[in-house]
């Protein structure tokens, strides 16, 4: 028990020290790209901006999670903007003449390639960003202020524009599949597009020079800056009524976010309280209130970059790290040791956030960890915690010397429990019930607890003695089996050792237990000689039938050598009826058999003078199975045998038939017997169960075969109709063979 106490000490001080010392999750960087990188499936897309005479690395790359490039594509071309969409990756490149769309599939062959409209206009540095979703049917393009639509599956690919002069667009959600905000002579309107591409909800927004667009369900909220002014005006809008609500919050842009409570929507800022940065998260209307009572962000983390959401999760992307909250609590806030000033708002995928920078593209994963807790219970509750944690010791100490004693006095006095010693740490026989003392011949007038060795006087204890020494040098229990002469009588007895420990952690007994397992022995020495008796029952008998026919062609003086035969195969055959068995051992001895060799073999077992009513078919399709061949046969052999039964000495047809598949053999038994009904059918692998009414059957037959066949790991399949016949099917597994040296 003193090593549990210092384990347990260990424990505390050890996971404590790993621990993430406030909160139960974390972000790491699991990897860096310097290219623009996307998931595509198990592998990566990856896009480098610069053109491919500056680098030798390739514009366009499908690589493996280890950076190994699998294909290439677009290389030597002004690559500006790259998105996957289901399997189908899009890029838009510059060339000398226009700008283009290029489809492509997952192993980077085009599939189609469209010119952007004329009125688009071309630059060398155009402004390009490719928007796309699963679900949707339409990709968006916002190139040069203009927000064009296409649908990459369409051929030939068709390019439609949706507005000009846009400084924001999303995709959206539900029934909408774009939402976009433009400046119409100097208005600023947020156009809501449904799936077939029709504007059906245009209200009037605040006019910037950019925006960020989000939708949680019905409500679409738009946030834009204020020009010259530290502020940010955030409209949320009805798509259903059309009714906007316009609010100014004295923060950037980028420090606001929506997310979803309770299936509406919900502000996420992030300003300056009190010296402090604060984020609040609040319905529209409540905001402004909610911000001076917001939740302090670390400052470790540095200064806040972009708010951002996923499901129920805010995040706070800062200069040097992340901070996550959920339902009002910090549950993650780790420094990512990076200048991350500049990176864009994480993109949530099913790799992680993926956030892409000038330097290009962190993959950070949030993990969880199960230690948290511990450095809050140590710092807060480890004063009241220790001493309730060395009393809980002393009464599970207490509890377990209590129990041991329980345990021993019921083992001592218990009639059937065999032999059992009680000796302690020093090897001293301490206590013993009546069984193990009369084995060691110890009067009430013998003390106890003197060395085990002493009490070793007489012949035939000695495996004990080796026994003990064993067990108590052994650091575990173990089991044995050892041979004893009690009285000249020679028995088996299966000993086992178990471990008593005391207060702290020391060795308090070993108790040995043995058990009398010399009958169990015994019948398992005559399952092995009845099985061998059962299978020779067909060999009694044909030898018993060719006698018979001898004995029409002999003289007279010989006629009464022959009975003399035949009466003996009588005895014989009755005392092998007498048995009862079902295996004789449960080891398989595998070897490398043949099926139709096997089931060929097995045929000419069977006599045709001792069974001419009998017209055998065989049907085979072999190959190598690995099995033990004496069961299998055995097996079979029985199958057959009732299937030569089931015609009751009417003429019939017994059918040998093998085939096999990828993982399995299988040899069917089939007869044109009388068949069984359906009682019969259902009892017929219950043990010892026989449908025989004259004495000719024990009910091993069909035992040996089930146990044989799961021995195999196979199984077996019995069918069978009244008047028509029975089929036996075994399937059993062909296994490996090892080839021949």
């Amino acid at each position: 028990m003193r090593w549990l106490l210092a384990a347990v000490l260990l424990w505390w001080c050890c996971a404590a020290a790993v621990a993430d010392n406030q909160h139960p999750t974390s972000w790491h960087v699991t990897r860096e790209w310097t290219s623009y990188a996307m998931p595509l499936g198990d592998s990566w897309v990856l896009h480098r901006k610069l053109p491919a005479w500056q680098s030798s690395d390739p514009v366009l790359a499908v690589v493996d999670n280890n950076g190994k490039i699998i294909r290439r594509a677009l290389d030597g071309q002004d690559v500006r903007a790259v998105a996957v969409w289901r399997s189908l990756i899009i890029a838009v490149r510059l060339s000398a003449n226009a700008v283009e769309l290029v489809v492509l599939n997952d192993r980077l062959h085009t599939l189609g390639t469209v010119r952007l409209p004329e009125l688009v206009g071309l630059s060398q540095t155009p402004d390009v960003q490719v928007m796309s979703r699963d679900e949707r049917s339409h990709i968006l393009i916002l190139c040069n202020g203009f927000l064009l639509a296409c649908n990459p599956v369409q051929r030939p690919l068709n390019i439609t524009v949706l507005e000009q002069r846009v400084f924001g667009a999303a995709v959206g959600r539900g029934e909408w599949s774009a939402i976009f905000v433009h400046d119409v002579g100097g208005i600023a309107y947020a156009s809501l597009v449904d799936t077939l591409m029709r504007r059906r909800v245009a209200p009037s927004v605040p006019l910037a020079s950019h925006a960020r667009i989000g939708q949680v369900n019905d409500d679409v909220v738009v946030i834009s800056a204020v020009e010259g002014s530290y502020a940010s005006q955030v409209s949320v809008i009805d798509s259903r009524s059309s009714v906007v609500q316009t609010l100014t919050l004295p923060v950037s842009e980028n420090n606001i976010g929506w997310v979803e409570q309770k299936g509406k929507l919900a502000l996420a800022v992030v300003s300056t309280q009190k010296g402090m940065q604060t984020l609040a998260v609040a319905s529209a209307d409540n905001i402004h209130s909610a911000m001076s009572t917001g939740i302090a962000l670390p400052p470790e983390v540095g200064m806040p970059q972009r708010v951002w959401a996923s499901a129920d999760t805010v995040g706070v992307w800062c200069s040097g790290g992340i901070v996550s909250v959920v339902g009002g609590s910090i549950i993650a806030a780790d420094v990512l040791h990076r200048n991350l000033a500049g990176y864009e708002v994480p993109v949530p995928s099913g790799r992680g956030l993926l956030v892409y920078g000038p330097s290009g593209t962190l993959v950070i994963t949030r993990m969880f960890q199960p230690w948290w807790w511990i450095w809050w219970l140590a710092m807060n509750v480890a004063p009241f915690v220790i001493p309730l944690l060395l009393l809980l010791i002393i009464v599970l100490l207490v509890t377990q010397l209590r129990r041991q004693k329980r345990y021993l006095s019921a083992m001592l006095e218990v009639p059937g429990a065999g032999l059992v010693f009680v000796i302690d740490g020093a090897g001293k026989l301490t206590q013993a019930n009546e069984r193990a003392m009369r084995l060691l011949r110890i009067t009430p007038k013998v003390p106890m607890h003197r060395l085990f060795r002493a009490y070793m006087r007489h012949r035939g204890v000695e495996g004990v003695l080796h026994f003990v020494e064993q067990a108590m040098v052994a650091r575990r229990p173990i089991t044995d089996k050892v041979s004893v002469d009690d009285d000249d009588d020679q028995r088996e007895y299966m000993f086992t050792s178990q471990l008593l420990w005391g207060t702290l952690g020391k060795r308090r007994a070993t108790v040995v237990t043995g058990i009398d397992i010399t009958e169990a022995l015994e019948r398992r020495r005559l399952v092995n000689w009845a099985q061998l008796a059962h299978d020779m029952q067909t060999n009694l008998s044909t030898i018993r039938l060719n006698a018979e026919q001898i004995g029409l062609n002999l003289e007279a003086k010989d006629s009464e050598r022959v009975r003399r035969i035949l009466f003996q195969t009588d005895v014989l055959i009755q005392r092998v009826r007498d048995l009862v068995s079902v295996g004789r051992s449960e080891e398989l001895q595998k070897s490398a058999v043949h099926s139709a060799e096997f089931c060929t073999q097995l045929r000419h077992e069977f006599d045709p003078l001792m069974f001419p009513h009998v017209t055998f078919v065989m049907k085979l399709r072999g190959t190598t199975m690995m099995v033990d061949k004496l069961k299998l046969s055995r097996a079979v052999r029985n199958a057959v045998e009732n299937a030569i039964k089931s015609l009751r000495g009417n003429p019939g047809t017994v059918e040998i038939a093998t085939w096999f598949d990828r993982t399995h053999v299988h040899i069917r038994i089939s007869d044109t017997g009388i068949g069984m009904d359906t009682l019969t059918l259902e009892n017929m692998m219950k043990p010892y169960f026989t449908s025989a009414k004259d004495g000719t059957g024990t009910g091993i037959g069909t035992m040996i075969m089930q146990h044989v066949t799961h021995m195999h790991g196979g199984s077996l399949r019995v069918t069978s109709e009244p008047g028509v016949g029975t089929q036996v099917d075994f399937r059993i597994p062909i296994g490996t063979v090892t080839p021949s040296p």
